[in-house]
C-alpha cells in the first residue's frame, strides 16, 4: 500500500488522513516501516492535532487530564450502526462474528448507509475530539438519546474508512499494531530525540500525547514523575518451574503472592489518591486506606502494592474483595448464609516505592527501593504494611518458601531480580510469579448459556477464550465457582454485552475477564484453539483486568507440555 500521503489533497488534520495512516500501519508487518509512517505523520501535525492523534493512537478516546470517560457501550454503538445502515442486525452480527472487529462492522454499515446529511461535514481530528468531549459530558435523564444523536451525526458524515476507525477508537479497540513502545519510537524519530529520553518521559507521566508535544519543543526534561499522576504498573511473567531460575543472577528477591487488588498509592502534601491497575482513581472505594496513609506517611511518596481483605485476622479471597470496586459504601461480607452484618477489613501492603521525598526512583535497583520503602513506612506498622521478603541465593530456598506460602494461605510467590529497575507498563522476566496452588488462566468470556433448575433464567455456563495474536481462541467452558449473587450480577452485565441472541445461548462482546482454575491442559478438537482445560472452575471475576491482560495461547501450549 502507498503510505506517502503528502500529495493527497486531503488535509493532514482531517480524520480521513488519520484513518488512512492507521490503515497503512495495520497492513504493514515491518516494525521499522510502522515507525517511519507514524513519525512522518506526527512530524507534520500542529500542536492540537498532535495531542489528539497521540491520544487516539494510545487507544484512548479522551486525554487523561480531562478526567472524563466516554461511557459509550457496545449496545449503543450497535444501535447507531443499525439505524444508519440498510444492513439488518443479523447481517452486522455475522460480520462481527467473522472478523471479531467492531471497526469492520462500522465500515460495512456505512457502506450500506441509508441517509446522508444534505451538507456533509468534513471530519477533522479536532471536530471528532470535541464531539467525544460533548458525549462524555452528557448526563441525566436524556443523556443516552443525546449521545446517540451525536454518534449518528459522526457516522453519517463518515466515509467507510473513517467509520472503521471511529468505531475502533470509541470501543478502545484500535489494534493496528501500535503498541506503546512503537509509538515512543515514532515520537523519538519524528522529533529527532533519543528513544531512552522519550521512554523516561513516558515512564514519568504515562501520557504519550504530552510526551509528543514536549518532544516537539525540546522540553522533555520538564516531564518528571510526581504524586497524583499514575504511573503504568510493571507486570510479571509466569514461572512454570523453579528449575528455570538456574540462569538468573542471584540474589533474587522472593515475596509472598497476595490474592488482592493491585494498587498504586500516591501521598502528596495532605492528599492521598489510590489508582487501580487500569489507572482509575479508586480512592472513594477505600476511604480507610486513604486515612491510614495520611496519618502514617509523612513525606510525598508513590507506593506500589496490593489491597487485601481480612476477616478475623484471616486473609480473604480476591472475589470477596473485588466486590468493593465500584461501590461508594462499605461492602458487607457474606458468610455463605446470607448474613451481611460484618464489614470486611482491608489493608494496603506495599512492596515497592517509585517516588519518595522529591526523588524519582524508577531507575534505582529494586533492592535500594526496598530499603527506601522501609524508611517511608515503619516495618512494625500494621495499618499500612511493608511486604515481607527474603533474599534467595539458591532454588532450594524458593522451594521451601513456596510450601510455606501455601501453608500460610497465600497464592504462591513473586520472584524478582534484585537489581532490576521499575519498567513501567512492561511485562518481562525481571519479575516472575510462581503459583503454588492449581494452575490458573486469565481468560475472557465470549459466550454464555442459561442454566436450569435454581439457575433457570440466569446465564451460568461461560465459554472463555485466550489471546492468539490479534484473535481470540476458545479453550473451555466453566459453570462452577461463582456464588448466586455473582451469577446474578454477571447475567446483567453479559446481557448488556450481547452481540447475538441464539435463544439459550448469547454471543457476547469479549470484555469480562475471569480467572480459571483447572487440573491440566489437553489437546482437543472441541475448541478452535486445539486445546482444552480439564475440570475448569472459575476462581474469580477479574473486573480489575481488561482484555489486554488475558493470557495467551502460547502459555496454554506451554502448560500442556
Amino acid at each position: 500500500m502507498n503510505t506517502n500521503y503528502n500529495n493527497d489533497n486531503t488535509s493532514i488534520t482531517t480524520f480521513s488522513y488519520f484513518a488512512k495512516v492507521c490503515e497503512s500501519i495495520s497492513h504493514t508487518n515491518s516494525k521499522n516501516e510502522k515507525i517511519r509512517i507514524l513519525a512522518d505523520y506526527l512530524s507534520l501535525l500542529d500542536d492540537e492535532s498532535l495531542i489528539i492523534a497521540c491520544t487516539f493512537l494510545s487507544n484512548r478516546t479522551l486525554h487523561i487530564d480531562t478526567g472524563l470517560e466516554l461511557n459509550v457501550g457496545y449496545s449503543l454503538l450497535w444501535s447507531v450502526l443499525e439505524s444508519i445502515s440498510r444492513a439488518c442486525k443479523d447481517e452486522l452480527i455475522d460480520v462481527y462474528l467473522k472478523y471479531g472487529d467492531i471497526g469492520i462492522v462500522a465500515e460495512y454499515a456505512v457502506n450500506k448507509i441509508t441517509v446522508r446529511p444534505l451538507i456533509r461535514i468534513t471530519l477533522t481530528l479536532k471536530y471528532v475530539y470535541e464531539q467525544f468531549i460533548n458525549i462524555a459530558k452528557k448526563e441525566g435523564k436524556d443523556s443516552l438519546s443525546k449521545k446517540r444523536d451525536i454518534l449518528v451525526g459522526l457516522f453519517a458524515n463518515s466515509s467507510p474508512i473513517e467509520a472503521k476507525y471511529l468505531a475502533k477508537i470509541i470501543a478502545s479497540e484500535l489494534r493496528i499494531g501500535v503498541v506503546e513502545g512503537l509509538l515512543e519510537h515514532a515520537i523519538a524519530s519524528a522529533f529527532n530525540k533519543d528513544y531512552s529520553v522519550v521512554e523516561d518521559a513516558y515512564l514519568a507521566c504515562n501520557n504519550l500525547a504530552d510526551v509528543a508535544l514536549q518532544a516537539k519543543y525540546n522540553r522533555l526534561d520538564t516531564i518528571i514523575a510526581r504524586p497524583s499522576k499514575p504511573i503504568a504498573f510493571m507486570l510479571a511473567d509466569t514461572l512454570s518451574r523453579i528449575d528455570n531460575l538456574k540462569e538468573y543472577p542471584k540474589p533474587l528477591i522472593v515475596e509472598y503472592k497476595y490474592d488482592g487488588v493491585r494498587a498504586q498509592v500516591h501521598k502528596y502534601n495532605s492528599n492521598v489518591k489510590i489508582f487501580s491497575r487500569g489507572l482509575e482513581d479508586i480512592s472513594k472505594q477505600f476511604p480507610e486506606i486513604v486515612g491510614r496513609v495520611k496519618s502514617i506517611i509523612t513525606n510525598d511518596a508513590i507506593l506500589d502494592g496490593e489491597i487485601v481483605a481480612f476477616k478475623d485476622g484471616k486473609m480473604l479471597a480476591f472475589n470477596i474483595l473485588q466486590r468493593r470496586l465500584g461501590r461508594k459504601d462499605y461492602y458487607y461480607y457474606d458468610d455463605g448464609s446470607g448474613n451481611l452484618k460484618d464489614i470486611i477489613e482491608v489493608k494496603y501492603i506495599a512492596f515497592d516505592i517509585l517516588y519518595y521525598n522529591g526523588e524519582i526512583l524508577l531507575k534505582e535497583p529494586l533492592i535500594k527501593r526496598k530499603e527506601l520503602l522501609s524508611e517511608a513506612i515503619s516495618i512494625n506498622n500494621k495499618e499500612v504494611e511493608v511486604a515481607w521478603y527474603t533474599l534467595a541465593y539458591d532454588e532450594q530456598i524458593i522451594h521451601n518458601m513456596l510450601k510455606e506460602s501455601i501453608d500460610k494461605g497465600y497464592e504462591g510467590l513473586m520472584i524478582k531480580d534484585s537489581s532490576s529497575y521499575y519498567r513501567a507498563g512492561k511485562r518481562g522476566k525481571h519479575w516472575l510469579k510462581l503459583k503454588g496452588r492449581r494452575d490458573t488462566i486469565d481468560a475472557v468470556i465470549v459466550a454464555a448459556e442459561y442454566g436450569h433448575g435454581k439457575r433457570a433464567g440466569l446465564l451460568s455456563d461461560y465459554t472463555f477464550a485466550v489471546r492468539d495474536s490479534d484473535s481470540l481462541k476458545v479453550i473451555g467452558k466453566a459453570y462452577t465457582g461463582l456464588s448466586d449473587e455473582e451469577i446474578r450480577d454477571l447475567t446483567l452485565r453479559l446481557k448488556s454485552l450481547t452481540l447475538k441472541d441464539e435463544g439459550l445461548r448469547l454471543i457476547v462482546k469479549p470484555s469480562i475477564v475471569i480467572e480459571v482454575e483447572f487440573d491440566s491442559v489437553v489437546k482437543s478438537s472441541r475448541y478452535d484453539s486445539g486445546y482444552a482445560l480439564r475440570f475448569p472452575r472459575i476462581k474469580a471475576i477479574r473486573y480489575d483486568k481488561g482484555i489486554e491482560d488475558i493470557d495467551t495461547l502460547d502459555k496454554v501450549k506451554a502448560m500442556s507440555r
